[in-house]
């Protein structure tokens, strides 16, 4: 890895951003004009294409740009980032500083806290210098000695992903998975942890969890497409090749997935999209059988599935769009024999639950903010589990132990480090058992969060996550506004260390929770999809709007940032209020949606949240919002498009596309940037170094936006005095949709370091 105090000509001109520049401010672009070093931008020659869509006939001049095993695509994006390399040039010095503020606070040696598995103690840490965790163990007993079992830095590859790992009961074997390329097809690898040695390997597979004897492994396997089609079962010492399939998948939009109940008495599996799925179980004495059905597939339903002392508890959306908690005798129940053990409520949505021989724990939100429950039985009623702060994030930990009286939750704010908590479920009492470790001299009380809520078009009250400075807090500042708005995927209200940096720079983070995320509930996330996407664009519009009116910043300095879905809207606002924002930011966006729907291998999956162009209703209403095909001849903010070579969920043409079609049309002089990842997908670059240096390389773009580019960190008066002188500016539950994800398909997560957001 790159030493942190130099930053080579590779990792300064040649690295991949993971979530987007933005452009710099007036004084650094005059001087790029004024340099006549920076070349004039990459355009795409137009190939007119006759496009033949279910409603019609459309021509679209940059089809051509689809296909990447076409020279001149290649030639195309590399000239794009060669373009955006020039235009950096100026602020390498900069990127510098930033860069070693982030090593210095990211690149340490850490460890997460060992989780209890069995006479052993499961856990990851990092060392400084390398880029990747290093998965270890050591027995449960005194002066235990470490047993490193994956050191993800011995993999030779420039893109390293494990997504989960997974030690068998009698801790003999760990399952985990690599994806090398970026392209998220993964490969299962079989440890012999007495050994050493990878025994056995799966390839396209995704998702696993291991039967009770320790010998037989169940996954997820990427059959067709890049979904997951296929539930096979695997014995140790037998050719994945002859393994049974138990569970096949032939709906294009479903993927399925397996999981086991906490006190390993079942395998779940589930077939599902984003709205809906189905249950299956099968006991864990007769894993040779074929799954029972227990939940039927109805479109608009979605489930999730434990068991304690032999009875099954289903968490489930049926006639409850807030989830309601149902229990029944184990087995094969009948609808009739369910009965409610906590009743739907539409102020509090429930999203999953933890099971413990003696307690029974439920996750949810109340407010718009995360909540943890302990459930009194049998009456069903909750006690919170109250934490100090009025803005938070609390989610399930590492709670691998079924016959256990302790919690484990993770809690943080924007100004508390990620803490690990133990809590006593007899008497509540909190222990903490970690905290993120912060730089010297960090003091919370120099910062103050506050929850806003701006009016949006039609009268809706949309929250906003706030957190600046507190010194000069009254004064308005630069800002950075990020969303997403889609699937029912939550914006939390979350420590970075990372964005310390800038807001430590005078720079306010505003996190907007826009419909069709699900903070307020499903009816959140159902008033922001299919034919009221529209309803998420207009919020975030309308909290861009409200900030600038009650003098947290102005037009002139307001910045935009989203990825994926949060790209399609940016894409979105970009051509609707172009005047609104200074700079937009918009990472592997959906940017072409009916094409993205009708040509990408995983197009079908996503008509649950964007609607079937086949349908002239939602073809029209698509093609309405869809950024490629409502850019006009305007002024536009100054703009960093980000895209992966390997990107499976959205190819990088959509990208490409967009900028090409921005190019043409658009008029001003604000910068226009493409920056394609070559060798990575959705998620950009791995390893801590790429964090760093493609972190350093958004700041550097933003802080010049806002004119802020000096490498020194600006006291508190400068931005303000800028912006005046420019006048405006998951549980455990097996199978359900959103927090509650089946536990032991993704045991790693609560052990293993996160990268802080950017």
């Amino acid at each position: 890895m790159t030493s942190p105090t130099q930053m080579t000509r590779r990792h300064l001109v040649g690295r991949t951003l993971l979530v987007g520049l933005a452009a710099p401010s007036s004084v650094v672009a005059s001087r790029l004009k004024a340099s006549a070093q920076a070349p004039p931008p990459p355009i795409a020659d137009r190939k007119p294409t006759i496009q033949a869509y279910p409603n019609g006939l459309a021509v679209d001049p940059y089809r051509w740009l689809e296909d990447p095993t076409d020279p001149e695509v290649i030639a195309y994006l590399d000239a794009e980032n060669a373009y955006l390399k020039s235009a950096m040039a100026p602020l390498s010095d900069l990127q510098q500083h930033l860069y070693d503020e982030l090593i210095d606070r990211i690149d340490i040696d850490d460890q997460s806290v060992p989780v209890p598995w069995h006479g052993y103690l499961y856990y990851s840490r990092s060392e400084k210098g390398l880029d990747y965790d290093i998965v270890c163990r050591r027995k449960d007993e005194p002066g235990a000695e470490e047993e490193i079992l994956v050191d993800m830095n011995a993999i030779e590859s420039d893109y390293v992903s494990m997504s989960g790992w997974e030690p068998t009961i009698d801790n003999r074997f760990l399952a985990f998975d690599l994806d090398l390329t970026g392209e998220e097809f993964y490969e299962i690898s079989i440890l012999d942890m007495d050994s050493g040695n990878v025994i056995e390997r799966i390839p396209r597979a995704w998702g696993f969890v291991w039967a009770p004897d320790s010998r037989t492994l169940f996954y997820a396997a990427q059959v067709d497409a890049r979904r997951t089609s296929q539930i096979r079962r695997h014995r140790l010492g037998t050719e994945p090749a002859s393994d049974a399939t138990i569970l096949r998948e032939d709906e294009p939009g479903f993927s399925v997935g397996v999981g086991a109940t906490k006190d390993r008495r079942y395998i779940v599996t589930y077939a599902g999209a984003f709205d809906t799925n189905e249950l299956r179980y099968l006991p864990a004495d007769d894993i040779d059988g074929t799954p029972r059905l227990l939940a039927e597939r109805t479109p608009g339903v979605s489930s999730g599935l434990e068991h304690r002392n032999g009875r099954f508890l289903l968490l489930t959306d049926r006639d409850a769009p807030n989830n309601t908690l149902l229990v029944a005798p184990a087995g094969d129940a009948p609808p009739t024999s369910w009965e409610t053990l906590i009743e739907h409520d539409d102020e509090r949505p429930l999203s999953g639950l933890d099971v413990f021989a003696d307690h029974l724990v439920v996750y949810g939100r109340s407010g718009g903010f995360t909540t943890v429950w302990t459930v009194d039985e049998p009456a069903g009623s909750l006690n919170q589990i109250r934490f100090d702060e009025a803005i938070y994030l609390v989610q399930a930990g590492a709670n691998w132990t079924y016959d256990s009286d302790k919690l484990r939750v993770v809690y943080t704010s924007p100004v508390t480090p990620d803490t690990d908590y133990e809590i006593d479920l007899r008497t509540l009492e909190k222990t903490v058992l970690k905290r993120q470790p912060v730089p010297a001299g960090y003091d919370p009380s120099r910062y103050i969060t506050k929850r806003l809520y701006a009016p949006s078009l039609d009268g809706v009250e949309v929250p906003i996550s706030l957190v600046t400075l507190r010194e000069g807090a009254d004064q308005p500042r630069p800002l950075r506004m990020d969303g997403y708005g889609g699937y029912g995927v939550n914006q939390e209200p979350v420590f970075s260390l990372a964005r310390l940096i800038l807001i430590d720079r005078g720079v306010t983070i505003a996190t907007t929770h826009i419909r069709g995320g699900a903070e307020l509930g499903r009816w959140w996330w159902d008033d922001g999809r299919l034919l009221d996407k529209k309803n998420g664009f207009t919020d975030f519009i309308a909290c861009g709007e409200y900030l600038v009116a009650e003098g947290y910043t102005a037009s002139h300095y307001l910045a935009a940032m989203g990825g994926s879905n949060g790209g399609l809207l940016m894409g979105a606002v970009a051509n609707e209020r172009p005047d609104l924002f200074k700079a937009i930011v918009a990472n592997v966006p959906l940017a072409d949606v009916i094409a993205f729907l009708l040509r990408s291998p995983i197009g079908s999956a996503n008509m649950d949240e964007l609607g079937d162009p086949v349908e002239a209703v939602f073809y029209d209403y698509q093609l309405s919002y869809s950024p490629y095909q409502n850019v006009e001849s305007q002024a536009y903010p100054a703009m960093l498009v980000t895209s992966g070579l390997e990107d499976s969920r959205t190819p990088y043409w959509l990208a490409a596309k967009w900028v090409a079609r921005l190019r043409h049309l658009g008029t001003g002089d604000e910068p226009l940037y493409l920056r394609t990842t070559m060798a990575g997908g959705h998620g950009g670059s791995s390893g801590v170094d790429n964090f760093a240096v493609d972190t350093a390389e958004l700041y550097a773009f933003l802080l010049s936006q806002f004119g802020l580019a000096e490498p020194a960190a600006a006291d508190v008066g400068a931005p303000v005095a800028a912006l005046k002188a420019g006048g405006a500016v998951a549980g455990s539950v097996a199978g359900t949709r959103t927090e509650a994800r089946g536990h032991a398909m993704t045991r790693a997560d609560a052990v293993r370091r996160q990268l802080p957001p950017q």
